[in-house]
């Protein structure tokens, strides 16, 4: 407990003096607050980025050494049984509270430049930590990280991206980025795993009026493919409810609107979306904009790790629905969405039918 207490006070004191020594060393350094998180609808912490972009390999592209760093206080879904590694019906999910810190130091070099001088391909190599202090009594049997987590991993990979954003909030291009990485059992006593993750994003304007500068009516198809398979001797809890890759994504349960929260934790998963969404007059400042959207997601799922009976359990989930929402000023999207499952879970008693929840981010 001394060191996880240690490891906590560095970060917290890390985390605070960063924007300090961003801003007196100079126009290489940049310090980006990258973004809150929420416990319910409260914001519970933050994460942050600070870059330095003052060395040069000569290539045609930007190089940058990265670190984000961020922590918070969450609340942990775990869908499974703690005793056997079996799945159970959403009813009988075990939730706790989890403090929770993280933080990935490496390099991003890129190897050809957009138009507008940012990275058009770039390769990354990161070292990655978290530390997870879990507040429960369940059984660490099967799940070494049951009662807690101090890991590191290593990730690299490439992306390729032409996505921008117009002052109307209207989003064009495509993304693409495939990501390996790597948890060393000599590094961890808790984490011993690999996975191979990959993802695309493409955004496609259809028409966009403009009014005085503000937004008076646009609109844009939005699409998501991401697929993630990890395998290992100790896979920890974080790795199986998501998608890996430079920025973790949540779970399928997540990915596929209308399903469990943070579950299908399986070693296979894949998940898509199809968004058409409406963006409608700034209401009084321009970073003020209202919108709707319609969606269809489906996701595929294959193999839950720790389990014999639920080892080759594989299906299908579907929904589709609306939302109606408002983007305030690029720090939250909030939204109320409707639609339906399409599909039974299969495993959790969840049936076709409809639901209801709120929304703070867009779904990608």
């Amino acid at each position: 407990m001394a060191v996880k207490r240690a490891l906590w006070f560095a970060l917290v004191l890390c985390l605070a003096f960063m924007p300090v020594f961003a801003q007196e060393s100079g126009k290489d350094f940049e310090f980006t607050f990258f973004g809150p998180r929420f416990y319910s609808f409260f914001p519970s912490g933050a994460d942050f980025k600070l870059s330095y972009s003052g060395l040069d390999f000569g290539l045609d592209g930007n190089t940058e050494l990265v670190l984000v760093a961020g922590g918070g206080y969450q609340e942990i879904t775990f869908p499974r049984d703690p005793a056997n590694g079996n799945t159970v019906l959403a009813e009988q999910f075990a939730s706790f509270p989890s403090p929770n810190f993280q933080w990935d130091l490496g390099l991003v070099q890129g190897l050809a430049r957009r138009p507008n001088g940012a990275n058009l391909v770039e390769l990354f190599l990161f070292y990655r930590g978290r530390l997870d202090l879990y507040n429960n009594d369940l059984s660490a049997t099967v799940f070494a990280d049951m009662q807690g987590l101090f890991g590191t991993s290593f990730l690299t990979g490439a992306s390729f991206s032409t996505v921008s954003r117009s002052v109307h909030r209207l989003r064009s291009g495509l993304f693409v980025e495939g990501s390996a990485e790597w948890a060393p059992a000599f590094l961890n006593a808790k984490s011993d795993f690999w996975r191979v993750s990959g993802q695309a994003r493409a955004y496609v304007p259809l028409f966009d009026l403009p009014n005085d500068g503000k937004n008076l009516l646009s609109m844009y198809i939005a699409a998501f493919l991401g697929a993630d398979y990890a395998d290992g001797a100790s896979v920890p809890l974080y790795v199986q409810r998501s998608f890996g890759g430079r920025y973790l994504r949540g779970s399928l349960g997540d990915s596929i609107r209308g399903y469990a929260h943070s579950s299908f934790d399986t070693s296979f998963k894949l998940a898509s979306s199809l968004e058409l969404r409406l963006l409608g007059p700034a209401l009084f400042l321009p970073s003020i904009v209202p919108f709707l959207y319609g969606f269809v997601d489906a996701g595929y799922l294959s193999g839950y790790w720790g389990t014999s009976r639920d080892a080759t359990v594989s299906g299908s989930l579907a929904s589709a629905g609306g939302a109606i929402g408002v983007d305030l000023f690029d720090f939250a999207q909030l939204h109320f969405i409707m639609g339906s499952r399409l599909i039974d879970d299969g495993v959790y008693g969840l049936q076709p039918g409809m639901f209801m929840r709120m929304g703070i981010f867009f779904h990608f």
